[in-house]
């Protein structure tokens, strides 16, 4: 039981926060009311004339009495202000105790027999002085009637407190329920939309991606609807895309499996050799096209799911291109196109290899797909304002203007181009360029022809043990040999 309890006061809530939040704030107000009493005792201790004034106001009642009845008006004046002191001692501790002395110094009145002494020793004027181990108010007053001695008990800073707290304490147990209710029910009404919104939530079906279009008129709270209902868009957005995906890969895998299927009939069925040569190459073509098809599909989803942890250790990016490329020489030499390399000695980097090498080697995968023989392909690798960048540029027949802004959707494929290809490479480029925090831009390519694929602000080199040093236009180089290896 006590367990439970334990736990639900530790739990967070706001309702115990706000009651909480006013009692401190009454505490701080009666603090502050304390600390004002405090300094105003200090200040009136300070430069007190009470005394004084009091000592005037007598001596003048006095002089303005018959001489017979002047000790009785001083003994009823002292007598009438000590009744009142002892009426609220918390406030006016102590007795006023006065000495009244003839012109020949003769005691005249005295209020306080055992305090004679140290008012005959009180000097002129006022001042402050110490008497039965407490500070008194002393003052003196010398006239045609003799000399009037009085003093008066000075209140502590502790008594101040001790006055003031109880006052203070009944106040404030009875302003705490009255100033709670209505910033409770302002609370309350005001959080009103929040329990709406958690409702809707609790009834909302899970594949219901529609916005909730709670109407929360606070300030405070319309932040939070709009955030959660742009949250439900895109992940409506991102449904959509990917049943989209499913669908498009559905009917790309189909045309492949078909042929496959097509095929596979006819070399069972085939009547000659000549006929089954035919039919085994074909398969082998829809064969290798689905599996290209399906390794890409598979590439995408990583890339697309993957969170980009930086390595530990920096990895040579220039080393890494020149090997990706060394392993591209036989294909661009068998299709008679030219392949540079324009790169550092060294470009140390902690983008992970997996993603540089997709970037990397669907660039390059795609320029050779659709540049025909004799066309020619640029890789320049480098750093720009700190960051990494990459261009891949050719000459073949390019992209018309008016595509570009699709070249980066998923299976498109220009339709100009009569080059076999899944329609998937580049969007595997930009998921990955998106992960690594750059941005890429389709341009023109070499020589005013062709296009370029330009990926800028990659994840900033590291390694300061490492330099990049830059060097001219270099050919592709095999990480065996550090001879240029030629391709036409």
């Amino acid at each position: 039981m006590l367990a439970r309890v334990w736990r639900g006061l530790r739990t967070p809530s706001l309702s115990r926060r706000l009651v909480l939040a006013l009692a401190a704030g009454l505490v701080l107000v009666a603090l502050e009311i304390l600390a004002w009493e405090y300094a105003s005792h200090r200040w009136r201790t300070d430069d007190y004339t009470g005394l004084s004034s009091a000592a005037e106001a007598f001596s003048g009642y006095l002089l303005a009495a018959p001489e017979a009845d002047r000790v009785v008006m001083l003994r009823t004046l002292i007598e009438d202000i000590n009744h009142w002191r002892r009426d609220d001692p918390e406030r006016w501790p102590g007795e006023v105790a006065a000495l009244w002395l003839g012109r020949d110094g003769q005691v005249i009145y005295e209020s306080h027999p055992r305090l004679r002494q140290a008012l005959l020793a009180q000097g002129a004027g006022r001042g402050v002085r110490e008497l039965d181990e407490r500070m008194h108010w002393a003052c003196r007053l010398d006239s045609e009637l003799g000399s009037l001695r009085m003093v008066e008990p000075q209140r502590s800073a502790e008594q101040v407190v001790q006055h003031v707290a109880p006052q203070l304490r009944f106040y404030l147990l009875i302003a705490f329920p009255v100033a709670l209710l209505p910033i409770w029910l302002a609370v309350y009404r005001g959080l009103r939309p929040l329990r709406e919104f958690v409702q809707r939530l609790a009834e909302r079906d899970a594949q219901d991606l529609r916005p909730l279009a709670v109407r929360m008129p606070q300030v405070e709270l319309q932040p939070l609807g709009q955030a959660f209902d742009a949250m439900l868009e895109r992940l409506r957005r991102q449904r959509e895309r990917e049943r989209q995906f499913v669908q498009e890969a559905a009917h790309e895998l189909r045309t492949p499996l078909a042929v496959i299927g097509a095929q596979a009939h006819a070399l069972r069925w085939a009547n000659d050799a000549e006929q089954r040569e035919q039919a085994a190459q074909a398969l082998d073509g829809a064969v290798a096209r689905a599996a290209h098809l399906s390794r890409q599909l598979l590439t995408l989803a990583s890339v697309e799911s993957l969170e980009t942890a930086l390595p530990e250790q920096a990895a040579d990016l220039a080393e890494q291109t020149r090997a990706q490329l060394a392993e591209l020489l036989p294909l661009a030499e068998a299709r008679g196109i030219g392949l540079a390399l324009d790169a550092p000695d060294q470009l140390p980097s902690h983008i992970p290899l997996p993603l540089w090498r997709s970037l990397l080697g669907n660039l390059v995968d795609n320029a050779l797909r659709y540049c025909p023989p004799g066309s020619r392909i640029e890789v320049s690798l480098g750093e720009q304002a700190g960051a990494l960048s990459l261009r891949v540029a050719d000459d073949g027949p390019g992209i018309a203007p008016a595509d570009w802004p699709r070249v980066f959707e998923r299976f498109w494929r220009a339709d100009q181009t009569q080059a076999s290809g899944t329609g998937l490479g580049l969007a595997i480029v930009r998921q990955v360029v998106l992960s690594l925090g750059g941005r890429i831009k389709v341009g023109p390519g070499l020589n005013g022809r062709g296009v370029a694929f330009h990926a800028s602000g990659l994840a900033p080199s590291g390694a300061p043990e490492l330099e990049a040093k830059e060097s001219g236009l270099q050919l592709s180089i095999p990480p065996t040999r550090r001879d240029v290896m030629v391709i036409r």
